[in-house]
């Protein structure tokens, strides 16, 4: 499944959501919720071949951003990550429910964190630092076990500063189908977030114009 969510880290403008499907039917949920001065980016890739992938990534999603919109939503990374364990939990006691990962991260007073669970990444452009310091891929330190096994072992993203930086929450698919200097290229170069989720989605294309796999862009 491939998935991206792209949104200016800084100033938040309006942000964009594109699905497409490789099949009949998507893996991939993601959402963008604003509450100034607050902003959630969450992606969630439902694992294929087995039952239940999609309602584990919808499932995810929802629920993450219930508890953001919620009367005492987590104020820092260590609550997300207990939010995170409960949700594992509660994923692997639905019977309907199978495997998904999740990315998500909380945005406020200028600074960033998150969690990670599974093979869904991020990357943060940071527009005025050094050459070598501006792209910083973010990972998960574990690919399994996923978010609805009971197991999940949620990896947190610490808080980081996003002045003048640009945020890209993406699964596996985009990472492993389009060529990374091309993802960096169009992230430093194209400012508007309907035009860039589209160009990101299509340099996950073959030749032919067709999907490799599922693209959500948001």
């Amino acid at each position: 499944m491939e998935s991206v969510s792209t949104i200016p880290a800084q100033s938040h403008p309006g942000s964009f959501s594109l699905v497409e499907s490789a099949g009949s039917r998507g893996d991939d949920v993601c959402a963008i919720v604003k509450r100034p001065p607050r902003t959630l980016v969450t992606l969630a890739d439902g694992a294929g071949g087995q039952g239940g992938g999609r309602r584990a990534a919808e499932l995810a999603v929802l629920r993450a951003c219930e508890v953001f919109d919620g009367s005492s939503p987590p104020r820092d990374v260590y609550e997300w990550l207990v939010f995170t364990t409960s949700l594992d939990e509660a994923l692997c006691g639905d019977r309907g429910a199978g495997l998904t990962t999740l990315a998500l991260f909380a945005i406020a007073g200028g600074e960033l964190s998150g969690v990670l669970v599974g093979d869904s990444e991020a990357a943060l452009l940071r527009r005025g630092s050094a050459p070598k310091a501006r792209w910083e891929q973010l990972t998960a330190a574990h690919r399994r076990p996923l978010l609805g096994s009971g197991e999940a072992m949620p990896t947190p993203v610490l808080p980081r500063s996003i002045h003048d930086s640009r945020l890209l929450v993406a699964s596996d698919g985009l990472w492993h189908y389009a060529a990374p200097r091309e993802l960096r290229r169009l992230a430093r170069t194209v400012e508007d977030p309907q035009d860039l989720a589209r160009r990101l989605a299509d340099a996950a294309r073959l030749p032919s114009g067709a999907l490799q796999d599922d693209i959500a862009v948001a």
